[in-house]
């Protein structure tokens, strides 16, 4: 995994993640916990929440339905310590064809 000062976490900013539930506690978590939170557009995966954790040196990994107080805290040490995905958050990753459109569409907004 990479460092924690290459590591970005970006956050779905789409009408489904926005509208969430658990959308402004996720935000608040990280950026509680100091971490810089980017919203970025739609992604075209519709489980809300989205988080896109991104650094220079992989590609990225999107976890959709970050939704419980536990995953926030996971999602926070992944940003803040440069770890690796714990258990909870790999269940979370988007996978298939889901991932490829998603990734698809994130590509096109970072151009």
């Amino acid at each position: 995994m990479a460092d924690a000062n290459d590591r970005r976490i970006l956050v779905c900013a789409g009408s489904d993640c926005r509208r969430h539930i658990a959308y402004e506690p996720l935000c608040a978590a990280l950026a509680d916990a100091g971490v810089r939170v980017e919203r970025v557009k739609c992604i075209d995966l519709c489980h809300p929440p989205v988080a896109i954790i991104t650094s220079d040196d992989e590609r990225p990994v999107i976890v959709e339905r970050v939704r419980s107080a536990k995953q926030h805290r996971d999602l926070v040490r992944v940003a803040v310590s440069g770890d690796g995905l714990t258990k909870r958050l790999r269940a979370l990753r988007a996978t298939g064809k889901p991932l490829t459109k998603a990734r698809r569409s994130f590509t096109k907004q970072q151009r």
